[in-house]
């Protein structure tokens, strides 16, 4: 049980604190405008997060500004990731299993 908290507390607590520290410390916005919303879905959980940012339409609902609408590409998309990592995990474990002998 621990590894498994370690590894959430790593996938995604510091993942996304690593990336609001290059959000501060990108002072020309390159950081924020080109690389953050790419960076920003490879974490399954960031990305169904701007999927339903967008999807109830946060901006209007929150008054958050940007919500999932400012992102460079449709934020339909993003739920595109936590389906790549499922299929990435169910790979991983196939080719594990199958060195298992009986």
């Amino acid at each position: 049980a621990a590894l498994a908290v370690a590894i959430w507390l790593f996938a995604v607590v510091l993942y996304d604190l690593a990336l609001l520290g290059g959000l501060l410390a990108s002072a020309d916005g390159f950081f924020a405008k080109v690389l953050f919303p790419y960076l920003l879905v490879i974490n399954p959980a960031d990305a169904f997060r701007v999927f339903n940012m967008a999807a109830i339409d946060a901006a209007a609902s929150t008054g958050l500004a940007a919500g999932g609408n400012a992102m460079p590409f449709l934020p339909q998309l993003a739920i595109i990731s936590p389906f790549v990592w499922m299929v990435i995990a169910l790979g991983l474990s196939t080719a594990i299993l199958r060195r298992v002998q009986p």
